[in-house]
């Protein structure tokens, strides 16, 4: 990092478990390859993306403020939506859209507890087709809001 700010986005296909299963796997893995190729048009040079599994995705964004970030998530969103890419999923008609979610670490957190973070805090927006700026939370202010539902 050397100072310079750095984002994490995790970014989800909506609906990938529907489009495995109801669409052809030809039809399946295109839809999946659209997302692909959105991510690497959307990447700069000194950015990193990965597949994770599930039709989600991980970018790593350098030198990019939270702020910034979500500013990009939008436009590969709204990219997307331009794409006007629609699948019939069970006699459904369904678009193929996205979910994100972006946090921008700091030194001091644990890799593998922000993004467990930021799936779950893409997990509770549904499939909703939206961008979200993830806050920290300790770990007594999450127990203490799973507590407070029961």
């Amino acid at each position: 990092r050397q100072g310079k700010p750095f984002s994490l986005a995790l970014i989800r296909i909506n609906h990938f478990d529907r489009f495995m299963k109801f669409l052809p796997e030809r039809e399946a893995k295109e839809a999946l390859m659209r997302v692909v190729d959105l991510v690497k048009r959307n990447l700069r040079s000194y950015d990193d993306a990965y597949y994770l599994d599930d039709g989600t995705f991980a970018m790593s964004l350098k030198q990019t403020t939270q702020v910034g970030a979500a500013k990009a998530l939008a436009r590969m969103k709204n990219e997307l939506e331009d794409m006007n890419s629609v699948y019939s999923l069970d006699g459904i008609r369904t678009s193929l859209t996205l979910s994100s979610c972006v946090a921008e670490p700091v030194p001091e957190n644990d890799v593998q507890d922000l993004v467990r973070g930021l799936m779950e805090q893409i997990k509770r927006t549904g499939e909703g087709d939206v961008v979200v700026q993830y806050q920290e939370v300790s770990p007594l202010q999450r127990f203490l809001q799973q507590t407070k539902g029961t």
